[in-house]
This record gives structure tokens, C-alpha cells and sequence, in this order.
């Protein structure tokens, strides 16, 4: 429900029925107190703004989430490119490495093997 006087109406931003902020609506002075319509409105608009918003953070989720399928595909791609073991392994930590931004990636074996590193 939207709390108002002559000039002012504030209605709730709701996603997901947590509200996320306020519409803040300012009437000109002198022409009158909100009407139940002019609420209404207002409130139907915000729902609406609410359900864009809930939409546009999916969308971003949904695309991020790609993204990560997508890289992790690529990764997956390119270390089965190969049989060899050390081969693979190598090209696994560079890729891990690149995709993630690190300056070294590390990979030690069981004990008695050997330790894999790319810088």
C-alpha cells in the first residue's frame, strides 16, 4: 500500500516480496490528495518495475552462468586434445591458470609421482 498526503505518495519497490527501495511521488501543490486511481496506478507501475528488475538480475545470472559453462567447456576441450598424461595436465593448469588470472598453478601428483607447474 502506498502511504500518502496532498503532494507525496511512497510505494514500496517489491522483488520477490522484499522491498528494494521506495517510489517517492510528488503531486504539483494545489492540484489535490492522491486519488485511489492515482495509487493504484503508481502502485501497478512499481509492481511492474519490480518484475523488470527480478528479470534484468535473472538475465545477468543467466548470462554469467553461461560464461562459466562456456569457459569450462573450452578448458574441457582443450585438455582432451591429448592422451599423454603430463601433457594433460599441463594444459589443464595453464588453461585453469589463464581463465582465472594466476600468476602459477601448481599440480602434485600422488606420492612417489611428480609435481606439474606452469608460470
Amino acid at each position: 500500500m502506498a502511504a500518502s498526503d496532498s503532494e507525496t505518495a511512497l510505494v514500496p519497490i517489491k522483488v520477490r516480496d522484499e522491498v528494494i527501495g521506495v517510489i517517492d511521488a510528488h503531486k504539483p501543490q494545489g492540484t489535490g490528495r492522491w486519488t485511489v486511481d492515482e495509487i493504484d496506478m503508481l502502485e501497478t507501475l512499481t509492481d511492474q518495475l519490480g518484475a523488470a528488475l527480478d528479470g534484468a538480475r535473472l538475465y545477468q545470472e543467466t548470462q554469467r552462468r553461461a560464461s562459466r559453462e562456456r569457459l569450462i567447456g573450452e578448458v574441457t576441450a582443450r585438455v582432451r586434445e591429448t592422451l599423454d598424461v603430463d601433457a594433460v595436465l599441463q594444459t589443464a593448469i595453464r588453461e585453469v591458470g589463464e581463465a582465472l588470472g594466476l600468476a602459477e598453478v601448481e599440480v602434485r601428483m600422488a606420492p612417489g609421482s611428480h609435481t606439474i607447474r606452469v608460470r
